[in-house]
C-alpha cells in the first residue's frame, strides 16, 4: 500500500548522525511513512549502520541507494525525492531532526487544505542544545497563504524569511510541475518554485529543528556564495519555465535586483564569518563584493555590516539574535 508521505534522506560521510535520524523516525507515532536514503558515495561507516537497519526494519519502510560515486548534494537531493512514491515529499538533511508531532500535524494539514501544494512549520536553531524558536507571524497570519504573499516575502522582504526551507513538505504532483531539483535549484529556489505553483500552508508551532555548528563549515557544496546577485540571476536569467512564466515575479524584477543588489553582500559577510570563522575571509569576502558592485564602496549598510563581522563573536551573535526575533 502507498504510504501517507516519503521522509527522503541525502546523505554524505554523517553516519552517526543519520543513525540517530532513522532512529528517531522509526520511533514516532506516525507509522505510515517510506524513509528513503541515498548516500552519495560516503567514506565513512555509514553502509554499517544502514546494515544493522535493514535487520531491524521488518516491516520494509526502509529503501536505500549507495551512488558508487560522489554526484554532488544538490544531484542526490533530486535522485532521491524522485525515488519517493508517496503523494507526500519531506526531504530533511541528515544531521537535522524534527519533533514527534512533525510527521503527524503536517499530513493533517495537507489532508484538512487540498489547495496548498508545499508547507512549512516554525523551526528551532539546535546549536550545542541550546535552541532558538522562530515562528514566521509575519509572512503566515494564517493556516494558508497565496503564492503571491508567499513569494513577495520571499523576494522582497528579507534574503532569509522566516522559513527554514529545509523543512519544506510537499506535494509530489506539485514537484512534478517545477521537475523537482533537475533546474539549478538550491533549496530556497525548490521553496519559490513550489510556491509558484499552489498556495503555501503553515503551522505555527517550532516543529523541526535545523542543527548549526560550531566548526567552520566543510562539506562537498563548493560556491554557494560565490556572486550575491545569484539568486536573483537563477530566477530571471537562467531560463527556468515556472519563474518566467509567472506574471507576478517577472512585474516585481527591478525592485528584487536593487533590493538584492544591497543586502544580499550584506548576509554573505555574515555567512562568511558564521561558517568559516574568519576576519580574513570576511575582508576578502567584502572586497570581492564592491569589485563585482561597485555602489557597496558607498552604501552605509554594507560598512556597518563589514565592521560588525570583523568584531568579537559575542557581537555577531548578538546581532544574529536580534535579526532573528525581529522577524519572528
Amino acid at each position: 500500500m502507498t504510504p501517507a508521505i516519503s521522509i527522503c534522506i541525502p546523505t554524505y560521510n554523517r553516519a552517526d548522525s543519520l543513525g540517530n535520524l532513522v532512529r528517531r523516525f522509526l520511533a514516532d507515532k506516525f507509522e505510515d511513512f517510506e524513509l528513503i536514503i541515498a548516500n552519495d558515495c560516503s567514506t565513512d561507516h555509514t553502509d554499517d549502520v544502514m546494515t544493522e537497519f535493514s535487520v531491524e526494519d521488518s516491516d520494509k519502510r526502509i529503501k536505500y541507494f549507495k551512488h558508487q560515486t560522489n554526484i554532488g548534494i544538490k544531484a542526490n537531493w533530486d535522485f532521491v525525492v524522485r525515488k519517493a512514491t508517496a503523494p507526500l515529499i519531506f526531504r530533511i538533511d541528515d544531521d537535522d531532526y524534527v519533533s514527534r508531532e512533525f510527521l503527524t500535524k503536517m499530513v493533517g494539514l495537507f489532508d484538512r487544505y487540498k489547495s496548498i501544494g508545499s508547507a512549512y512549520s516554525g523551526f528551532s536553531y539546535d546549536s550545542n542544545g541550546s535552541t532558538t524558536e522562530i515562528i514566521d507571524r509575519a509572512t503566515f497570519g494564517s493556516d494558508v497563504i497565496t503564492s503571491k504573499r508567499f513569494c513577495r516575502n520571499f523576494l522582497l522582504h528579507n534574503p532569509f524569511p522566516a522559513v527554514h526551507f529545509a523543512s519544506v513538505v510537499f506535494r509530489r504532483e506539485v514537484a512534478e510541475k517545477v521537475d523537482f531539483f533537475t533546474p539549478p535549484y538550491c533549496d530556497q529556489l525548490f521553496a519559490l518554485a513550489l510556491a509558484t505553483q499552489a498556495p503555501v500552508g503553515y503551522i505555527p508551532e517550532p516543529l523541526f529543528y535545523y542543527v548549526q555548528h560550531d566548526e567552520a563549515r566543510h562539506s562537498n557544496a563548493h560556491g554557494v556564495h560565490a556572486d550575491p546577485l545569484n539568486l536573483y540571476k537563477k530566477v530571471y536569467h537562467a531560463g527556468i519555465p515556472c519563474f518566467n512564466l509567472d506574471p507576478y515575479i517577472q512585474s516585481i524584477k527591478e525592485q528584487v535586483h536593487k533590493r538584492h543588489s544591497i543586502i544580499y553582500p550584506c548576509t554573505d559577510l555574515y555567512t562568511t564569518r558564521a561558517n568559516f570563522k574568519s576576519r580574513r575571509l570576511v575582508i576578502k569576502t567584502a572586497l570581492d563584493r564592491m569589485r563585482q558592485i561597485p555602489s557597496l564602496r558607498f552604501n552605509p549598510l554594507f560598512w556597518a555590516t563589514l565592521l560588525s563581522m570583523l568584531g568579537p563573536d559575542w557581537l555577531v551573535t548578538w546581532l544574529r539574535n536580534i535579526y532573528r526575533r525581529r522577524k519572528a
